[in-house]
């Protein structure tokens, strides 16, 4: 009679474990959340550092530029060898296709911020093209005055001329470079692609106003 009751009522041995719902996992904790989870940090860690060697260099840039904006009108002050040199309508051109880049550069960073990756690079490219334009149309300008017999030597407005066009023009290439970079890039990160594309959009602005300074300079003496 007593081992048949033993036998109906089987008696189980188990671990309980504190919070019930289904066993256990006495496995090591994994305290990450996947692979790939740093990379937005050390995107942000990078930021400042980026923001810091830009601003540094638009600071030594807007220097050199002042400086020989300060050169240029203490020696328009001084009438030895000092002829005064035509505008060149070309110049007119260069200046409305480097704003009018400016603002397809803006167009094409908002862009970016809606992810709108197809309207992003249509609108980097024609920045670029404008740049492109831009350059040669300072080019056409100087030609135009070497044509005339306006060189680099003997005629200091000339030659500063030649200087302010020419200096601004190498600033303006370095930028289409950053340009042709993002174009190249397809932005597998759109965090850290946003960042450099804000950081080229800054230099690019500044490169345009730098330009709308020198050519009031030019129009003026």
């Amino acid at each position: 009679m007593a081992a048949s009751a033993l036998d109906a009522a089987p008696v189980e041995i188990g671990v309980r474990v504190p919070g019930g719902g289904g066993p256990g996992n006495t496995g090591p904790r994994d305290p990450g959340g996947g692979g790939g989870g740093g990379g937005g940090d050390e995107d942000h860690r990078r930021i400042p550092l980026y923001q810091l060697g830009l601003t540094l260099a638009l600071i030594s840039i807007t220097t050199l530029f002042i400086a020989m904006a300060m050169i240029f009108y203490a020696r328009s002050r001084v009438s030895v060898n000092w002829q005064p040199i035509p505008r060149p309508p070309a110049l007119w051109l260069s200046t409305g296709l480097l704003l009018l880049s400016s603002v397809m550069m803006e167009l094409a960073r908002r862009a970016l911020w809606r992810r709108e990756w197809f309207v992003y690079r249509r609108r980097l490219l024609l920045t670029s093209f404008l740049g492109f334009s831009f350059i040669a149309a300072q080019l056409l300008a100087l030609t135009e005055l070497a044509r005339k017999g306006y060189y680099l030597r003997w005629n200091p407005h000339a030659s500063e001329f030649f200087v302010f066009t020419g200096l601004h023009g190498l600033h303006v290439i370095a930028g289409m470079i950053a340009l042709i970079y993002l174009l190249l890039r397809r932005g597998k990160n759109w965090s850290r692609h946003r960042m450099i594309s804000n950081l080229v959009a800054t230099y690019w602005h500044f490169m345009g106003l730098v330009w709308i300074g020198l050519f009031a300079i030019l129009l003026n003496l």
